[in-house]
């Protein structure tokens, strides 16, 4: 995959759709392709959230855990 390929799925996704080519194609050159493999984690709860991911192909689980705290008796 290259630039266009990156700026093509900036384009299709909804969270950019509004805003102008030239805008999209500077986002898209501060962007990194990354491949994981089925099974990898990409981030994980409580990490510090300093990334945007697009995915360009394939399918994401997301799973989080509920803390419940403790209980008092009553």
């Amino acid at each position: 995959m290259n630039h266009s390929d990156i700026e093509n799925a900036l384009e299709g996704s909804e969270f950019f759709r509004k805003m102008s080519p030239d805008a999209i194609e500077k986002i898209a050159t501060l962007c990194q392709l990354v491949e994981y493999a089925a099974g990898d984690y990409i981030f994980q709860q409580g990490e510090y959230g300093d990334h945007l991911y697009v995915i360009m192909e394939g399918t994401v689980f997301l799973e989080r855990s509920v803390d419940m705290g403790q209980r008092k008796a009553s």
